[in-house]
């Protein structure tokens, strides 16, 4: 049986494209790292850029089979590179105000707070931290949140109430799990 490609299952893609999904990965990081910079009629059209790649840069290399540690690696730095540099930005021009930033950010704090906890307790667990539907949704929500500031400068507060609902649910799935991890943690060292 072969897939439409004519590659049996198991089979890699050739060698020579299995460096697009990770160009897009690369991308997403110097578009993120350049953000600051651009004129703000173009802050739209980069975070429709940002977004897209963020979709598809993971999606394209399964489906070619050229997932690679690298890929997995830079996209997670990308991500927090582009996010960061908008939201600085954002801040930095009065689209957005630390208040919003802290509710659409709950999620992310979460889970920066379970990072530290992990290393500090079991280093060895990091790499067993795994991202969750209620962190993609949050995302999500997150960037149309951020396509909205771009667009709109004057965003309703239902909006608002709407995104930071996704984030503090996704701070608490993370929260749960985390406690859930911990307790096994002490389990395992008693």
């Amino acid at each position: 049986m072969t897939d439409s490609q004519g590659r049996s299952p198991g089979e890699s893609a050739p060698s020579w494209i299995a460096w697009f999904p990770n160009s897009l990965t690369v991308a997403r990081l110097l578009a993120g790292m350049a953000f600051p910079f651009v004129p703000s009629d173009w802050w739209l059209g980069w975070l429709l850029f940002g977004g897209i790649t963020d979709l598809i840069d993971g999606w394209i290399s399964r489906m070619l089979r050229v997932t690679s540690l690298f890929g997995q690696l830079l996209d997670p730095v990308a991500d927090k590179t582009f996010v960061l540099a908008a939201v600085g930005t954002f801040l930095w021009h009065g689209r957005l105000t630390w208040s919003e930033l802290l509710l659409i950010a709950a999620r992310d704090i979460a889970v920066l707070g379970l990072t530290a906890l992990v290393l500090v307790l079991d280093r060895s667990r990091l790499g067993q931290m795994r991202p969750r539907f209620s962190g993609k949704v949050a995302t999500a929500g997150q960037f149309l949140y951020l396509l909205a500031a771009a667009a709109w400068p004057d965003r309703s507060l239902s909006a608002l109430m709407f995104v930071g609902g996704l984030s503090l649910y996704a701070a608490i799935d993370y929260s749960v799990v985390g406690m859930w991890s911990l307790a096994k943690w002490r389990a395992e060292r008693a």
